[in-house]
């Protein structure tokens, strides 16, 4: 029967019979599930003189009853591995199962009592791995369209994993892969695993939503990840900003480090700084992972790269997260500064390099009273005292996590950025990192100028320009109540961020005057020249290095272009800044090089 049905398919195609003829047909083909394999069989191998019939035959025939679709990526793993295993029938119960969760966002009460009974009958493990493939169809012609039931079957292996707070790491990469733009697997299978982030016990998802937070770029994406975060805070009976506190993942640290003996060796993780680290049994440190963990513990070596990486990620939404203190303008009370800032194994090395503020006015450095904390902001400081604090950290030689003593303070000035051109699409992407809204422009320019939240002020940024440039024209406050005014660590906060987002898309390097920005480098750069063996001097607002010219704001050396040397890189990333500045890296490796 399937040799007679592919001569008609022939013949019908040779005949340009319009395509819902062949449709009918097949609609009228009645084949059991393997003359219908055996037929899509031989009309694959027909070739592509019959590509036409290929590409849409196999949603038309009937095929078996197993729920993993065929033709797709997915499937092409996922039937071997449940048809093989030796829990299939409870494997092939639970994915039928899941193929039914409905078109709902939130399943129903009945439907995730099912799924919970059947997920102890499974080993759940294998589903991470699943959330690694990359969705395509790989049946005859192009059939993304029958893409869909793979998501559907996916959406309900992702509730099924609702309780498995251990696989949160695994989802928070799905998720933050479902919400790239233009993804196959799609915003709306995004959103579901977000959801599921929020429900995991013992908010172990709270820690990917919070990093999710500068990974996700598209207006309903960020809503929906808002949503969840809500949703997680209210079911612990906290605020959003005292659950992210609280569930800091602590990666089994132990005063900064945790060891685990691996094939005869002991693996040390630490955080401070982030590292892997192998030692023999006589108790040395080895320079690379050894041969014997490589061949006899592939796994456990897997497992603790991955675990190394998500430690940095974590790292990394951290410093974001505390900076969003002075936005936030919250003040800790002393036992939660104590239990989810001092003594944190991640959180604590950062805190310690702050300066925070009582309630009373005193300034603290790596200490707490019985008084409530928060994080000192320079705008809300005098001058001596921030020289004071400069002097004391420099001569402990103490790295903070990200610019606090040496932060640039801005007040709000009229023109600030005149004569500025962006490159628009860049600009964009800094600034839905650090939260904006910033819908693209075209020629005809757009509706919704770019805008974020400063304490009880929208902010709106007003452009001109056509696509792809834009030159910076001037910021508007627009208040939420008409007396709405920025506070001073706002103002300075808001004119910071916009100082480093068109001073990374600007089109043209400036060369001319310095502003906040520039002069908080050359401080930094004046205190490193004297400390260090280099012939070289500052002429405001130039290094000069011989008969060469670096200018400290926009990193770039004047005359012929000069690449800095290995040894010199070396060199620059010795000399101990008081925080990380890769520009200004960059202006000792090169003056170095010049030297």
């Amino acid at each position: 029967k399937g040799e007679r049905l592919l001569a008609l398919l022939q013949i019908l195609d040779r005949a340009e019979i319009p395509v819902k003829a062949l449709d009918d047909a097949l609609r009228r083909a009645e084949l059991t599930p393997l003359e219908a394999q055996r037929a899509i069989e031989l009309i694959t191998a027909a070739g592509e003189a019959y590509a036409s019939v290929g590409a849409f035959l196999p949603s038309r025939l009937p095929t078996d009853d197993h729920p993993v679709p065929r033709y797709t990526s997915f499937g092409d793993v996922v039937r071997p591995f449940v048809d093989t295993s030796p829990h299939r029938e409870g494997w092939l119960t639970l994915l039928r199962h899941c193929a039914e969760v409905g078109t709902r966002r939130t399943p129903t009460q009945r439907w995730r009592t099912r799924i919970r009974e059947l997920a102890t009958d499974v080993p759940l493990e294998p589903v991470a791995g699943w959330m690694t493939i990359e969705l395509a169809w790989t049946g005859p012609g192009s059939r993304s369209g029958d893409l869909e039931p793979t998501r559907t079957l996916v959406r309900g292996l992702v509730w099924a994993l609702a309780d498995r707070g251990d696989l949160a790491a695994d989802l928070g990469r799905f998720a933050e892969r479902c919400l790239r733009k233009n993804d196959i697997w799609g915003e709306k299978l995004g959103n579901t695993v977000l959801d599921v982030l929020a429900e995991l016990p013992d908010q172990a998802g709270v820690a990917q939503l919070s990093r999710l937070k500068s990974k996700v770029r598209t207006t309903p994406s960020r809503r929906a990840l808002h949503a969840a975060l809500e949703t997680a805070a209210t079911r612990a009976g906290l605020t959003g900003e005292e659950l992210e506190e609280a569930a800091v993942p602590r990666f089994g640290l132990v005063d900064g480090q945790r060891e685990q003996p691996v094939a005869g060796f002991v693996a040390r993780l630490t955080c401070d700084p982030p590292a892997l680290t192998w030692i023999d049994a006589k108790g040395k440190a080895l320079r690379s992972v050894p041969a014997a963990v490589k061949r006899d513990a592939p796994d456990a070596l897997a497992a603790l790269q991955a675990e190394l990486k998500e430690l940095r990620s974590t790292l990394t939404t951290q410093r974001h997260r505390l900076q969003r203190l002075w936005l936030q303008d919250r003040s800790i009370g002393p036992e939660a500064f104590q239990a989810r800032y001092l003594d944190h194994p991640l959180v604590g090395p950062m805190t310690r390099r702050l300066i925070w503020e009582t309630a009373s006015g005193t300034l603290l450095l790596g200490d707490t009273t019985d008084e409530a904390m928060r994080l000192w902001h320079p705008a809300t400081g005098a001058e001596d005292a921030l020289l004071v604090w400069r002097d004391r950290l420099e001569e402990l030689e103490i790295e903070q996590p990200f610019p606090q003593l040496w932060r640039p303070v801005y007040a709000l000035q009229p023109e600030r950025f005149a004569g500025r051109t962006c490159d628009q699409r860049q600009l964009a992407e800094l600034a839905k990192h650090r939260g904006w809204g910033f819908p693209l422009a075209g020629h005809h320019g757009t509706p919704d100028p770019p805008g974020k939240v400063f304490g009880d002020t929208v902010v709106r940024l007003w452009l001109e320009g056509d696509e792809p440039n834009i030159p910076y024209d001037r910021v508007r406050l627009v208040g939420m109540d008409i007396d709405a005014e920025l506070s001073p660590v706002h103002a300075s906060e808001l004119m910071y961020e916009l100082d480093v987002m068109t001073a990374i898309s600007r089109r043209s390097e400036d060369e001319g005057a310095l502003g906040p920005l520039g002069r908080a480098r050359l401080a930094v750069l004046e205190r490193a020249l004297g400390r260090i063996r280099l012939d070289a001097h500052i002429d405001d607002p130039w290094l000069v290095v011989g008969e060469r010219r670096i200018h400290i704001g926009s990193g770039l050396a004047q005359g012929e272009p000069v690449k800095p040397t290995a040894a010199s890189r070396t060199k620059a990333k010795a000399v101990f800044l008081p925080h990380d500045d890769p520009t200004l890296v960059e202006i000792l490796a090169l003056a170095f090089t010049l030297s």
